[in-house]
């Protein structure tokens, strides 16, 4: 029986005092083929720095789309 995986992208806001780092790149480490990337912000990406984030999600979602 073959199993298969769905791309996955772990991002870590580096800023984040409820998330850990450790957790996070567990995570990524443990999930077969996730790409994982660090942000420095705090809990809102999408806001603090917009930009790279949606870069982020753009990339990830152009290697992996139909």
């Amino acid at each position: 029986m073959t199993c298969a995986y769905a791309p996955s992208a772990v991002r870590l806001t580096t800023l984040d005092a409820l998330v850990l780092p450790a957790n996070s790149r567990y995570l990524a480490d443990h999930i077969p083929g996730a790409e994982y990337a660090e942000v420095a912000t705090g809990r809102l990406p999408m806001v603090e720095r917009p930009r790279e984030w949606r870069g982020l999600i753009e990339a990830f979602l152009t290697r992996h789309g139909p």
